[in-house]
């Protein structure tokens, strides 16, 4: 997951870099401090922490918080009704996650205990005795 995390950022600078270089060179004029651009510092990494961590709520809530603030302050969304639902909205979504999160865990946490216990099992058996010296 790492290897994702490393590729995804990457891809986010080289296209910030090539965005800056044209800019300077004159090709294209496009203005990267558009109303609600630091909304973008919230929605990145969240987009990017959906691929690569193990709970995503956190992520999902930070994702959806930044487009909602993104779509505001470019008046596509009147954040007044906005803020009024935001906090019921996350606590709707925490609820949901704990809800699902041990139904499907659980099975895969047993999965996971399984090949764990195979693999030390597989780990005593291959491991040379320390006696003969």
């Amino acid at each position: 997951m790492n290897n994702m995390k490393s590729i995804l950022w990457g891809v986010v600078l080289v296209l910030l870099g090539v965005l800056v270089g044209t800019n300077s060179l004159g090709i294209t004029n496009i203005d990267i401090f558009f109303d609600g651009w630091w909304s973008l510092f919230i929605i990145i990494p969240c987009f990017i922490g959906l691929f690569s961590n193990e709970d995503k709520t956190g992520n999902i809530i930070g994702l959806l918080v930044g487009v909602i603030l993104l779509l505001g302050m470019n008046d596509i969304l009147d954040l007044d009704k906005i803020w009024k639902l935001i906090v019921p909205s996350i606590i709707v979504i925490i609820g949901l996650s704990l809800i699902f999160k041990n139904s499907f865990n659980s099975k895969v946490n047993d999965k996971i205990n399984k090949l764990n216990k195979k693999k030390i099992v597989m780990i005593i058996i291959l491991q040379p005795s320390q006696d003969k010296m």
